[in-house]
C-alpha cells in the first residue's frame, strides 16, 4: 500500500471551513496549551484546508489533520474498526461488502492511525431515528456510521486513487441499517394487502320499517320513531331521501339503512351502533337468506410492487398546441412566475399594501429571490422607491433557499440570521460547569429561557454582562448576532444590497420596515405561544408589584375597571383623587428587564398584556355570548446597538381574548402585531390568506388578488405539476383531536396497498397522529417512513419528487378556537345545540357547553356568523391539507428550467379525509371497506401452524361460538387469507389453514371514481387496467375508459409472498 501525504485529499472537502489540527486524535487549536473539548466544539476554531496545512508548518509538533464533521456538512463517515490487518494490508471481506454496497464505485478512504481500521467518507446522512449506526462483522470487528459531532482524522494514508465522495442511495443505507445495526430495533416485514371489492348497491334493497308521518320537509320528511323507541309524538325524527339517512331529533343520532336494518334484525341493539366487522357480515348473511342479490366479494392475485408508469402522450410544445385548439385555460410554471414578477413590481411601484394569491409550489419565492432589485442606471429605482427591498419568510429553510437563488443569480443578498444561530452563547459553544455554576444553569439555556420570555438582544446581554462580569460572546468586541446590523440597509440614501432576506420575527424591527418595500412570504399570524409561563400568570405577575390598594389578579382587575370612571376631559382626569392617578400611572407602566430577569412568570410584554385585559373590561359589553373578552394595548420598546444607543422606537400592537372559565378567568390567545405602517409597500404572498388576519397585519385598506381562477388552478396542477388527488375518504373528516377516528388497522391495510402503485415511504398527518401513524407504516413494511405534521409543513419541499405520498387525517381546533378567532374581529356565532344535557355540569351549565347545559349537536354547524365560523374553521381545517397536498410533486429548479417531457411521471397523492377543496379533488374511492376486529384476528392466528382445524376447534381455543368461528372464516377465505376444504374433515367438517405466514387482516378498495377533472395521460396503476381521463374544457363530458394493460415487469424487493392455493397441497385424510 503506498502511503501518502495529508495533502491528497478531495477538493469538496478543501473548500469547506472544519479543518483543525490535532494532538493524539483530540482537536487543537495550536495556539492552546491544552486539547479541550470546549475548544472544538467553537466553530472559531474551525479554518480552511490550506490555513490549516499553514498552521502543521507552524507548529510541526502536532500530529496533522482532522475534520470535525457537524450535521449541516450532510458528510457520513464510515469508520472500520480491526477491519484491515497491519502487516498484510488485507481488508475485511465484510468492510469491503458494505462500503461496495453504498459506494458502488468506490470513495476516498484511508488507513487509521493504528493501521487497524479503515476511514470512508461518502455524501449523505443517516436516517431519520439513528444518532449513529454501528454494525458487528465478528467479535471485536465493527463498523460504526456517524454524520455529526464526529472527529475524522486525516492520515494521508490513502487506499487506492479514488478521490470522489460519491453520494449514498439513502434507501440502501436505510435498508442496510434497519437489518443489520444494533442500535436501532427492526421493525417486523409484511406482505403485500390483495384488493377486494364491495359493491353496496344492494343495501337500498333492504327491508326497513319505516312509516313516514306529517312535518318535515319535502327533502327530509318525518318519520315516526317507533320502530327502534317509543315515541308519543311519532314525528321526532326525520327520512333524507337523497342519502337514504335518518336523524333521530331526540337521541341525536343519525343513522342509515343498514344500521336501521341490522336492529330490526337484532344484530345491534340500537340502529346508530357500529355495524361494520361482524355485524356487517351478519347483514350480508340475513340480506341473502331474505333473497336480496348481494354480490360475492371478489379476490384478486396479489400484485406485485410497480412504479406508476406515466405513459406517452404529449411533447410540451404539443400541449400547447391542444390547450389553445380546445381553449383551455392552463398556464405552466413559467407563466405564473410572470405573473407574480409582474403583479409584485406593479405594486411595489405605486407603493401599495395588497395580498397575492398563488398556489403552493409557483415559485412565489424564487419570483422574488432571483430578481435584482438595484441597478445603476435607476430602471429599479422607479420601482421601489430607491428604498430597500426586504423579504420575510416563513422558516429558516425558506429562507436560506431564497438566499441561495439569488446568489446563484450572482445578486447581492443580505441575510440576517437568528441570535440563536450566531450568538456562541445561545448556540452552546459556552456551555461550561463553570458558567453552569454560575448561572444555575447552562448558558445557552439561561440565554433561551430570556428570549421566552421577550428580552432582546441587547438585553439579554447586558444582563449576562452584569451576572459574569463579561459577556463571553464580546470579549474581542461585539457578538455576532449584533455585527450583521452595523452596516444597516442603506448606503447613503440608496439600498446598500439588491435583497434583505430574514425571517417573520424581523418584522418586529423598524430598520426593516420604516421606508422599505416589504415583502411577506406566507402571511403570519403572530399569535404568541410562551412555553414557561401562561399569559394569565405574566399578567398576575405584573400586577402583584402594585401596592395593597390596586388589584392583584386578572379578577380584581376587572372589579376595579369598574371602579375607575370615565372622563371625557384630561381636566377632569388631573382632578381625580390620588388612588385613580397611582392606579392609571401603573398601568401605563411597562415591564424592566431586569424584573423580567428575576420573576419566573414575568414576560416584556406583562405591562402591555394587563393593560389589554384592562381595556377589555373597560368595554360596555365585557363578554360576548360565548364569555369571551376581547381588549388591545400598544407594546413600546428600545430597539438598541451593542453599545446601548437608541436606534429605533418599536411599536406592536397587543391583542388578547378572555376567556371566563370554570375556575376564573383566563387569558386564552395573545397576539403581537408589528407596526407596518411606516413601510413603503406590503406585499404579502401566500396560498391560502385569511384575510381579516391579512388585514390584521397589514391594514384595512389592503387590496386582495388570486393570480388563478380555480379552473386555471386546477389545470396547472394536473397538466404542469403532474400531480393527481384521489379522496379515499369515503366521505370522512377524520379530525385528529381525541383520537377517535385514527385506526391503526385500516391504516396499515391502506398502506399495504398503496404500496402496489409505488414505493410509499411518506405521509402528512397531525403531530398527535404522528407516532401511532409511524407505527403502522413499520408495520405495513415501510423500513423508514418520513413524516410531516400539518402545522410545520409550510415550505417544506422535502418529498417534492415522491412518486406517491399519502395524507391522513385532519386537524381541527374546535369550537374554542373558533370562537376566540371569532371575538378577534367582532363577530360571534354559537355551535348549535343539541336537546341532551351536558356530561360534565348535567344541565348546570359550565364552560365545557358554554354555560348553556347543553351538549354540542353532532357535526361542525354554528348559528349566528355562521360563514365567518366556517372561514375559521377551513382556516384551519382544509388548508392544511391543501398545504399538505403541495408538499407533493414539487420539482427542483433543475428539472422546472428542463420542462416536463412527454411521459413524465405522475405522482398521485391520497388523501384519507373528506376536507379537500372540490377543485383538488381529480378522483375519489371508497378506500378501507373493512377490517378484522380483534376478536377475529384471534381466529386467523389460531391456525397458524403446519395442522388444518376444523372450526370447532379453533372456536374453542379462543372462545367463541363455533357460529362466529365459521362465519370469521368466510370471510378470510373470501380475501384470500385461508383456504377451505370442505367436508374434509372428522364427520365432514370443513378443514381450514392460512395461506400466508402474514394473513391478510384488512380489505382496501381503490377502484377509482373520477370527478369533473382534466387530466392528460393514460396511468398503469396496477398490472390488469389502465384509466384514461381525457382533458377538456368545464363544458365537455369527461371520458372514463378501463382497458386491460401491458402486464409489466416487476420485482417485489424479496418480500415474503403469498402462498398460491393450489401449491398448498391437499390436507391429511379425515
Amino acid at each position: 500500500m503506498e502511503t501518502r501525504s495529508p495533502h491528497v485529499v478531495p477538493t469538496t472537502l478543501q473548500g469547506r471551513k472544519f479543518w483543525m489540527l490535532h494532538r493524539g486524535k483530540k482537536p487543537v487549536n495550536p495556539s492552546e496549551p491544552v486539547a479541550s473539548r470546549k475548544r472544538w466544539l467553537s466553530t472559531q476554531n474551525y479554518t480552511t484546508y490550506t490555513k490549516a496545512l499553514e498552521l502543521l508548518e507552524q507548529y510541526p509538533a502536532e500530529h496533522g489533520l482532522c475534520m470535525i464533521l457537524r450535521e449541516e456538512d450532510n458528510l457520513l463517515f464510515i469508520d472500520g474498526d480491526h477491519v484491515r490487518d497491519p502487516e498484510s494490508g488485507e481488508i475485511h471481506s465484510g468492510f469491503t461488502d458494505i462500503v461496495t454496497m453504498l459506494a458502488p464505485n468506490g470513495a476516498w478512504s484511508e488507513v487509521s492511525l493504528s493501521g487497524t481500521g479503515v476511514h470512508v467518507i461518502l455524501d449523505g446522512q443517516l436516517p431519520k431515528g439513528y444518532k449513529k449506526g454501528k454494525i458487528e462483522l465478528e467479535e471485536g470487528v465493527e463498523v460504526e456510521f456517524f454524520d455529526k459531532k464526529r472527529v475524522c482524522v486525516v492520515t494521508g494514508d490513502l487506499i487506492g486513487d479514488n478521490l470522489d465522495i460519491p453520494s449514498v442511495d439513502p434507501d440502501t443505507l436505510a435498508h442496510l441499517l434497519h437489518e443489520r445495526s444494533t442500535t436501532r430495533k427492526k421493525v417486523p416485514r409484511t406482505v403485500k394487502a390483495s384488493s377486494k371489492i364491495y359493491d353496496h348497491g344492494w343495501i337500498s334493497d333492504l327491508p326497513i320499517s319505516i312509516r313516514h308521518t306529517e312535518g318535515g320537509t319535502d327533502d327530509a320528511p318525518n318519520v315516526d320513531p317507533s320502530a327502534w323507541r317509543d315515541s308519543k309524538s311519532k314525528t321526532s325524527a326525520c327520512h333524507f331521501l337523497e342519502t337514504d339517512m335518518f336523524y333521530d331529533r331526540r337521541e341525536d343520532q343519525s343513522f342509515g339503512r343498514v344500521g336501521l336494518f341490522a336492529y330490526e334484525q337484532g344484530i345491534i341493539s340500537r340502529p346508530w351502533e357500529d355495524c361494520t366487522g361482524d355485524r356487517f357480515i351478519e347483514v350480508m348473511n340475513r340480506a341473502r337468506e331474505l333473497g336480496i342479490n348481494v354480490p360475492e366479494r371478489e379476490t384478486k392475485e396479489p400484485v406485485s410492487t410497480i412504479p406508476i408508469q406515466a405513459l406517452k402522450n404529449f411533447s410540451p410544445a404539443g400541449l400547447k398546441r391542444y390547450q389553445n385548439r380546445r381553449k383551455i385555460s392552463a398556464p405552466d410554471t413559467g407563466e405564473i412566475r410572470d405573473r407574480i414578477g409582474t403583479q409584485v413590481t406593479s405594486s411595489m411601484k405605486n407603493a401599495e399594501r395588497i395580498c397575492i394569491t398563488s398556489p403552493t409550489g409557483t415559485g412565489k419565492t424564487h419570483s422574488i429571490a432571483s430578481q435584482k432589485w438595484t441597478d445603476e442606471n435607476g430602471k429599479r429605482a422607479k420601482i421601489t422607491g430607491d428604498q430597500p427591498v426586504v423579504l420575510l419568510s416563513p422558516t429558516r429553510k425558506a429562507r436560506d433557499s431564497a438566499y441561495d437563488t439569488g446568489r446563484s443569480q450572482g445578486h447581492d443578498i443580505n441575510l440576517l440570521q437568528g441570535v440563536d444561530e450566531l450568538c456562541p452563547v445561545a448556540g452552546g459553544e459556552f456551555d461550561t460547569p463553570e458558567l453552569e455554576k454560575e448561572l444555575g444553569e447552562m448558558p445557552s439555556e439561561w440565554f433561551a429561557r430570556m428570549q421566552a420570555r421577550g428580552l432582546r438582544s441587547w438585553s439579554i446581554h447586558k444582563i449576562l454582562e452584569r451576572k459574569l462580569g463579561e459577556c463571553p460572546c464580546r470579549i474581542d468586541g461585539i457578538c455576532d448576532s449584533e455585527a450583521q446590523h452595523s452596516g444597516g440597509l442603506r448606503k447613503g440614501k440608496s439600498p446598500r444590497h439588491d435583497l434583505t432576506i430574514a425571517c417573520h420575527p424581523y418584522a418586529y424591527s423598524p430598520q426593516m420596515i420604516r421606508n422599505c418595500n416589504v415583502i411577506i412570504d406566507e402571511n403570519p399570524v403572530f399569535e404568541m405561544s410562551f412555553p414557561y409561563a401562561s399569559a394569565t400568570s405574566m399578567v398576575n405577575a405584573k400586577l402583584r408589584t402594585f401596592d395593597t390598594i390596586g388589584p392583584n389578579n386578572i379578577e380584581e382587575l376587572l372589579e376595579w375597571s369598574l371602579k375607575l370612571p370615565h372622563y371625557d376631559s384630561s381636566a377632569e382626569r388631573d382632578n381625580a383623587p390620588e388612588w385613580e392617578n397611582k392606579v392609571r400611572n401603573f398601568l401605563s407602566s411597562d415591564a424592566s428587564a431586569d424584573w423580567v430577569e428575576g420573576e419566573p412568570d414575568a414576560h416584556i410584554m406583562s405591562g402591555a398584556l394587563v393593560r389589554a385585559c384592562f381595556n377589555a373590561f373597560r368595554k360596555e359589553t365585557v363578554f360576548d355570548v360565548n364569555g369571551i373578552a376581547t381588549g388591545e394595548a400598544v407594546h413600546r420598546e428600545c430597539q438598541r446597538n451593542a453599545e446601548g444607543e437608541i436606534l429605533h422606537m418599536s411599536r406592536h400592537r397587543i391583542y388578547v381574548t378572555i376567556e371566563k372559565s370554570d375556575f376564573g378567568l383566563c387569558v386564552k390567545h395573545v397576539w403581537n402585531i408589528p407596526d407596518l405602517s411606516e413601510a413603503r409597500s406590503v406585499i404579502v404572498l401566500d396560498a391560502t390568506p385569511i384575510p381579516e388576519m391579512v388585514e390584521l397585519l397589514v391594514g384595512k385598506d389592503c387590496k386582495h388578488t388570486q393570480l388563478l381562477t380555480k379552473e386555471e388552478e386546477k389545470n396547472w396542477r394536473v397538466i404542469h405539476r403532474r400531480q393527481l388527488v384521489i379522496d379515499i375518504s369515503g366521505g370522512a373528516v377524520r379530525p385528529s383531536a381525541t383520537g377517535r377516528y385514527f385506526g391503526k388497522d385500516a391504516e396499515v391495510a391502506i398502506m399495504k396497498r398503496l404500496q402496489e402503485f409505488a414505493p410509499l415511504k411518506t405521509a402528512i398527518c397531525s403531530k398527535k397522529e404522528e407516532e401511532p401513524l409511524r407505527e403502522a407504516m413499520q408495520e405495513a413494511g415501510i423500513l423508514d417512513p418520513k413524516i410531516m405534521t400539518y402545522g410545520s409543513q409550510r415550505s417544506l419541499n422535502d418529498f417534492g419528487t415522491e412518486p406517491v405520498g399519502y395524507i391522513t387525517g385532519s386537524i381541527d381546533a374546535g369550537d374554542g378556537f373558533i370562537n376566540h378567532q371569532l371575538a378577534l374581529f367582532g363577530y360571534s356565532a354559537t355551535p348549535t345545540r343539541s336537546e341532551k344535557v351536558c356530561d360534565h355540569c348535567h344541565s348546570s351549565g359550565c364552560s365545557k357547553c358554554q354555560w348553556t347545559g347543553l351538549k354540542r349537536k353532532h357535526g361542525r354547524e354554528f348559528e349566528g356568523d355562521t360563514e365567518k365560523a366556517r372561514m375559521f374553521l377551513e382556516s384551519v381545517r382544509e388548508n392544511n391539507v391543501v398545504q399538505a397536498i403541495g408538499r407533493y410533486a414539487r420539482p427542483t429548479e433543475e428539472a422546472f428550467t428542463k420542462a416536463y417531457d412527454a411521459g413524465t411521471k405522475f405522482t398521485i397523492v391520497f388523501v384519507r379525509t373528506s376536507a379537500i377543496p372540490s377543485h383538488y379533488v381529480d378522483g375519489s374511492c371508497h378506500g378501507v371497506t373493512w377490517t378484522a376486529s380483534e376478536k377475529q384476528k384471534k381466529i386467523l392466528y389460531a391456525l397458524d401452524g403446519e395442522d388444518y382445524k376444523s372450526a370447532k376447534e379453533i372456536a374453542e381455543a379462543v372462545g367463541v361460538t363455533k357460529k362466529h368461528a365459521i362465519e370469521t372464516l368466510a370471510t378470510f377465505v373470501e380475501i384470500g387469507s385461508v383456504r377451505c376444504w370442505e367436508s374434509a374433515g372428522k364427520y365432514g367438517a370443513n378443514l381450514y389453514k392460512l395461506l400466508s405466514d402474514e394473513p391478510l387482516t384488512g380489505v382496501v378498495d381503490l377502484d377509482l371514481i373520477f370527478d369533473e377533472g382534466k387530466i392528460v395521460t393514460d396511468c398503469v396503476i396496477n398490472n390488469n387496467y389502465t384509466w384514461s381521463y381525457t382533458i377538456g374544457t368545464s363544458s365537455d363530458k369527461p371520458e372514463i375508459k378501463f382497458t386491460p394493460a401491458t402486464m409489466l415487469a416487476a420485482t417485489d424487493g424479496g418480500e415474503p409472498e403469498q402462498i398460491p392455493p393450489e401449491q398448498v397441497g391437499d390436507p391429511p385424510d379425515g
